[in-house]
């Protein structure tokens, strides 16, 4: 958690959800330092970086007629604002015993199992905090392989909802 605050130096950052098709989102906003930071289904993505570009980018969006509101996050994760925290993390990973998955794991930053070796998938951890999720693509490609039981664990239901807008009736 320090070493992302860190490296978002003095403004953290925020995020946004928006309300849309992320295809639609991405034309309005291409004009603000912002980068659609998760695509989480058909309906809805996030927005991250700079405070001031979050808030320039929710105004442009609102006048076009798409909802957006900011969640509360300590900083502008999945953006290029906390990308040195990416460093500190392998760094941190190194030293830490990483197996490699028994069974396919999938990340949600390239949509794809984790690699087959532990030096792979520590790679592929400490770059998560500065790389998009593509949510709606892992869930894609899961079904794909094989996937059909879904399980949320924790205290809400937002990831069921999603799964839910994104396969639909499958």
């Amino acid at each position: 958690g320090g070493a992302i605050l860190a490296a978002a130096g003095g403004d953290p950052g925020t995020m946004a959800a928006v309300a849309a098709d992320p295809g639609a989102v991405a034309p309005l906003v291409a004009a603000f330092s912002v980068v659609i930071a998760n695509v989480n289904s058909p309906k809805q993505c996030v927005l991250s970086g700079p405070t001031s570009a979050v808030d320039a980018a929710i105004e442009a969006l609102g006048k076009a007629g798409l909802t957006a509101r900011k969640i509360p996050v300590a900083c502008a994760f999945h953006s290029p604002v906390v990308a040195s925290a990416s460093e500190a993390l392998g760094r941190r990973l190194a030293a830490i015993d990483v197996g490699v998955p028994r069974i396919p794991v999938f990340s949600n930053t390239t949509a794809e199992p984790y690699p087959s070796d532990p030096a792979g998938v520590r790679a592929l951890l400490a770059d998560q905090v500065a790389r998009p999720v593509r949510f709606a693509e892992e869930i894609e490609a899961m079904y794909a392989a094989g996937a059909r039981v879904f399980v949320e664990t924790g205290p809400g239901q937002v990831l069921t909802r999603l799964v839910a807008e994104i396969l639909g009736d499958r």
